[in-house]
Order: C-alpha cells, then sequence, then structure tokens
C-alpha cells in the first residue's frame, strides 16, 4: 500500500521523470475540468479524489494505481474497480 505521504513523493517522482512541473500537472487536469482541489490536498497531504486520480492515470503503472488506492482507506478496492470500469470505455 502507499500511504499519504508516500503518495505525494510518488507524484513528485513521476514529475522529474517527465521532466513536469506540479504547476503543469495541475494545469493539464484543469483542462479536463476541475483540479480536485490538488494544491490544498498536496500541502495537507491527503490523498487525491478518485476523479482526480483518473486524470492522473498517465503518470503510474496499473500496479501502482492499484497501491494508491489500495493504501486509501476510503476509497478501497470497490472505488479501484470502478476507476478499471471507467477506463476501459
Amino acid at each position: 500500500m502507499i500511504q499519504e505521504e508516500d503518495f505525494w513523493n510518488l507524484i513528485e517522482q513521476k514529475l522529474l521523470e517527465r521532466i513536469m512541473s506540479f504547476g503543469e500537472l495541475s494545469r493539464k487536469i484543469l483542462k479536463n475540468g476541475s483540479d480536485g482541489q490538488i494544491y490544498d490536498k498536496r500541502a495537507k497531504n491527503l490523498y487525491l479524489s478518485i476523479k482526480t486520480l483518473k486524470r492522473l492515470s498517465f503518470l503510474f503503472t496499473d500496479d501502482e494505481l492499484y497501491l494508491i488506492c489500495r493504501g486509501n482507506e476510503r476509497s478501497g478496492y470497490d472505488n479501484y474497480a470502478s476507476f478499471y470500469k471507467f477506463k476501459e470505455k
């Protein structure tokens, strides 16, 4: 499982690999609607909602997404399953 503090470290690592800033990431997901309060959640070390996580799926492998969802007790496995149902459409 990936805990909240590790989740944000993982995002930072993925952004470095893509040579992308946090601001660019925020703008990228804003193009699809709301940014999911990404700055507030980052400041408080909270998980993103499953809806916002879907917008970030380009950053993570399937295994990482699974561990993120399992680490978030509020999302749990059911939200992970619905995430992949959404992704297949």
